[in-house]
C-alpha cells in the first residue's frame, strides 16, 4: 500500500545528503511530481520497485532537516518564519521548578505540601513526613500508597492555618509531629460535639422540651471563643461605621466605595477616546456622540448619629455589645448562655412585629414590647437600622423557615438605609465540586427577594497567617417584595 501510495513520486537527488550536514532544507522541497506521474503513465511496478529507494530519501531528507537546526536549538529564520511558536515551544520544554505532582512518589507529595504551606527546608519536611506516615500505619493500617499519609497532612496544614498555638508548640525544642495530630483529631471531635448540641437544644426547645441546658451552655461559649468569630463580629463593627460614618475617623475618611459609587454614566453607554476627542457610545441610536448624556448617581448619604440600633437574632453571647459607642444592641436567642446578661430569651418566630402608631405599639422612639417582668412582647417594625444572622439560618429546621426569618428580619429594619448581615459557616453552602449550580449566589438571588440588595459578599476571614471559611452577606434594604419567597436550602437539602 504504501508503494502504491509513493510510486508517482520521486524524491529529488539533491535532498539524499548525509545526517550531519548543516545545509537548511525547505519543507516544500521535500518533493516533486515524476515525469511518469505528470504523463499518466506509472505502472504498479515500477512504483514497488523504486519505494525501497524512495523511502530511504525520505529518511535521508527528515534527517538533512533535523540537523539543519542551529546549535542554540532554533530553526532556519528563511524556513520557518514563526519564531514566536519556536520560543513557545523551547519555554514549554524548559524544566519546570514547581514539583510534577503527576509523576510524583505519594510521599513526595506529603513532602510538597508541607514545604509549601509551612515554609519547611527539605530535610525538615522529609523528617517530618516520615513521622506522620509511622503514625499513620500505627493507627490506620498499611499506607503503601502514601495517601493517608497525605490527607493527614493537609489537616496538619490546615490545623496549624486556624490554631497558630498548635503550631508554635510542633516548632518547638519539644515539638512531636503525633501529639500536634492527636491535638487535631481531639480539637475535630469536640467542634463536632459543640454543632450537635446546638443543634439539639434548637430542636428540643422548639419541641418544648428543656433539656441539655448545661451542655448548651458549655458549647455556645466554646463556640463564642473561635477567633474566626470574633473576627467576623469585629469586620461587622467596622462595616457599620463604614456604612452610617459613626467615628470620627471614618467620617473624616468617607464613605468606601462599596456603601456609594460616585455619578457614572447611564447602563449601556460606553466613553471612549477618538482622535483625542472623548466620545460616547449611545446604545440607543447606535452611534457615537460628543454630546455626554446626563450621569446617574445617588446623593452622598448623610452620616449617623452614634450608636445606631441592631437587632441580634440567635445571639447566645451578645457579642455586639462590645462596640457601646457604634450600637445599641437589643440580643434575642432561645437560650441565651449563662453569664451573660441583657439578652431577651424568647423564639424570634413566635415574637410578634407590632406596627408604629398601632394600640400595642410601645411609646415613641421604642423598639422593644416588654411585659411586667421584663420579657419580650413584641418589636416595633421598622425600627431598627441593622439586623445581625450569626451562624443562626444553618440551625433553623426548614428551608422554608430559613427565609421566613429573614422576611421578619426585613420588617424589623428600617426603610431608609437599613442594613443585614447574614454569617453562615461554609459548609452551609453547597461546593461548586459536587454541586453544578453556584448555591451562595442563590442564597443571594433568595434573599434579595425579600426586600434587599446585596452590596458586599465575603467567603474567608483572615487574622495574621491564619484564615477560615465563613460566609458573609450585608444587604441594604429595598423595597419589601411582593412575590413567593425561595426557600434556602443547605447541602444536605440539595436535590441530587
Amino acid at each position: 500500500a504504501m508503494a502504491a501510495l509513493l510510486g508517482g513520486w520521486s524524491a529529488r537527488p539533491s535532498l539524499c545528503v548525509p545526517l550531519g550536514s548543516p545545509r537548511p532544507l525547505s519543507s516544500r522541497a521535500l518533493w516533486q511530481p515524476s515525469q511518469e506521474w505528470r504523463s499518466g503513465t506509472t505502472s504498479s511496478t515500477a512504483a514497488q520497485g523504486s519505494a525501497g529507494a524512495r523511502c530511504v530519501a525520505l529518511a535521508a531528507a527528515a534527517g538533512a532537516v533535523a540537523s539543519s537546526r542551529r546549535p542554540d536549538g532554533a530553526d532556519d529564520e528563511s524556513d520557518f518564519p514563526n519564531r514566536g511558536g519556536n520560543r513557545r515551544r523551547e519555554r514549554r520544554s524548559a524544566p519546570q521548578a514547581r514539583l510534577d505532582l503527576r509523576r510524583a512518589d505519594p510521599l513526595e507529595h506529603t513532602v510538597y505540601r508541607l514545604q509549601t504551606e509551612l515554609d519547611l527546608d527539605d530535610a525538615a519536611a522529609w523528617k517530618m513526613a516520615r513521622e506522620l506516615q509511622a503514625w499513620t500505619v500505627l493507627n490506620e493500617g498499611e499506607d503503601r500508597s502514601g495517601y493517608k499519609t497525605l490527607h493527614w497532612a493537609r489537616k496538619l496544614t490546615r490545623c496549624i492555618q486556624l490554631h497558630p498555638t498548635v503550631g508554635d508548640k510542633l516548632f518547638s525544642e519539644e515539638g512531636d509531629v503525633v501529639e500536634a495530630v492527636m491535638e487535631l483529631d481531639r480539637r475535630s471531635q469536640r467542634h463536632s460535639e459543640v454543632v450537635n448540641t446546638i443543634g439539639n437544644q434548637h430542636r428540643a426547645v422548639r419541641a418544648g422540651r428543656e433539656d441539655g441546658t448545661a451542655e448548651y451552655t458549655d458549647a455556645s461559649a466554646y463556640m463564642g471563643q473561635s477567633w474566626w468569630l470574633k473576627a467576623v463580629h469585629v469586620r461587622v463593627a467596622k462595616w457599620i461605621d463604614h456604612y452610617y460614618l459613626l467615628s470620627a475617623e471614618q467620617l473624616r475618611r468617607g464613605h468606601p466605595r462599596w456603601v456609594h459609587e460616585e455619578k457614572s454614566l447611564p447602563k449601556g453607554w460606553q466613553e471612549y477616546e477618538v482622535g483625542g476627542r472623548v466620545m460616547f457610545w449611545n446604545p440607543e441610536t447606535k452611534r457615537m456622540q460628543l454630546k455626554a448624556p446626563a450621569l446617574e448617581g445617588q446623593p452622598r448619604p448623610e452620616p449617623r448619629n452614634p450608636p445606631v440600633a441592631l437587632l441580634d437574632i440567635g445571639s447566645c453571647t451578645d457579642p455586639f455589645s462590645s462596640f457601646p459607642l457604634l450600637v445599641e444592641t437589643t440580643a434575642v436567642d432561645l437560650r441565651p448562655a449563662e453569664g451573660f446578661e441583657g439578652i431577651f430569651q424568647a423564639d424570634f418566630f413566635d415574637v410578634p412585629i407590632v406596627e408604629p402608631g398601632s394600640e400595642s405599639a410601645p411609646g415613641a422612639g421604642e423598639r422593644v414590647l416588654l411585659g411586667d417582668s421584663g420579657e419580650l412582647l413584641g418589636l416595633v417594625a421598622g425600627s431598627f437600622d441593622v439586623a445581625v444572622l450569626s451562624l443562626v439560618l444553618s440551625y433553623v429546621g426548614s428551608p422554608e423557615k430559613r427565609i421566613e426569618m429573614i422576611s421578619r428580619a426585613r420588617r424589623c429594619l428600617r426603610d431608609d438605609r437599613g442594613l443585614l448581615f447574614v454569617i453562615e459557616v461554609g459548609s452551609a453552602i453547597a461546593s461548586t465540586s459536587w454541586y453544578n449550580e453556584d448555591a451562595a449566589a442563590e442564597w443571594t438571588r433568595a434573599i434579595e427577594a425579600v426586600g434587599f440588595r446585596i452590596l458586599r459578599f465575603e467567603d474567608q476571614i483572615f487574622e495574621k497567617n491564619r484564615k477560615h471559611k465563613v460566609c458573609q452577606w450585608v444587604f441594604e434594604t429595598t423595597e419589601i417584595g411582593t412575590d413567593p419567597l425561595e426557600p434556602l436550602r443547605t447541602p444536605k437539602e440539595m436535590p441530587w
